[in-house]
């Protein structure tokens, strides 16, 4: 049993994971005319070399330590979470922008407390049931406020989302229900063997970044923007950001994680309006509320556990 303790700094962790992940919705905009490919490629080779100086620290060898089927898992993981979710992500916002994303990839809180639910059921339904609306009409509202004052948005680049969508719900709930039946876990190495695996699968994005490069020459501060994003991306929205989700794992109940998963919409909104200079809208305040209402009250009902009972096959 999770002291609650534990499962109130589980849920911080899991709000500044979000937080560090909303800068991914501002980064691939302030490295044109690099696009999704370069900032990718960037972002996850940053990754991967922090996490293989941890290892190193940490004198721990994934060769020898791994069977094949937790290798395996590992760079599932980081396809699906980090490399591919990241360069649908990219591509979608370069299309559409990051307001009307922001609002495709904010149904993933309530998509992953349902369905964590259903695969793995640790709360009650009632007790998840109403936050979840609460927090479903908050991102309605932030994100359909934004997409409208960013003037429409393409088919094209929503369904690009959408499939981001699927390939980090596919990561959350794995890698969720992994850690939760290990909660003795290393998550530093964790982490790092994430990166690891992430970095396996960078191959195929280093062609699309030789067969489709800029469309015009970059110049020293295009060179310096695709670095400093890469950096802040590969170290903070990449490995500290996954360390405290994975934290976050470890101890939250996989139907609250999910809803956690909502502050990542209201930090995007937040620095879409930096970025931009103004303050939000009143749609976006108001829906930015919603969601922290709902979470609180996600976090508060999920107190109350059943007993654990898994999917049937």
């Amino acid at each position: 049993m999770t002291p609650p303790g534990g499962r109130a700094a589980g849920v911080a962790l899991g709000l500044g994971a979000g937080a560090l992940w909303a800068l991914a919705f501002v980064g691939p905009a302030q490295v044109e005319p690099f696009g999704a490919a370069e900032i990718t490629l960037g972002r996850f080779l940053v990754f991967g070399l922090c996490s293989v100086v941890v290892l190193v620290v940490r004198r721990h060898d994934p060769r020898r330590r791994l069977d094949r089927v937790d290798r395996a898992r590992i760079v599932g993981l980081g396809l699906a979470g980090n490399t591919a979710f990241f360069l649908l992500l990219a591509a979608a916002v370069a299309v559409a922008g990051s307001a009307p994303v922001a609002l495709v990839i904010g149904a993933l809180p309530v998509a992953m407390a349902v369905v964590g639910n259903l695969h793995r059921r640790t709360v009650r339904w009632a007790a998840i049931a109403g936050p979840a609306l609460v927090i479903a009409a908050g991102i309605a509202a932030a994100g359909w406020a934004a997409a409208v004052d960013a003037g429409g948005s393409s088919v094209w680049g929503l369904a690009l989302a959408g499939a981001a969508l699927a390939s980090w719900l596919v990561y959350g709930l794995v890698g969720a229900t992994y850690l939760a039946s290990r909660p003795d876990t290393d998550t530093v190495l964790w982490t790092s063997l994430l990166g690891v695996g992430t970095v396996v699968t960078l191959p195929a994005v280093g062609l699309l970044v030789v067969l489709d490069g800029p469309d015009a020459t970059p110049d020293l501060d295009a060179w310096v923007a695709l670095v400093a994003w890469s950096v802040v991306l590969g170290v903070g929205s990449s490995w500290v950001a996954t360390w405290m989700w994975s934290r976050a794992s470890v101890v939250v109940p996989v139907a609250l994680l999910g809803m956690l998963i909502a502050s990542e919409t209201v930090f995007a909104v937040l620095y879409a309006a930096i970025v931009a200079g103004r303050v939000p809208p009143v749609a976006q305040l108001v829906g930015a509320a919603l969601i922290v209402g709902g979470v609180t009250w996600g976090a508060r009902a999920s107190r109350e556990r059943v007993p654990v009972t898994a999917a049937p096959a």
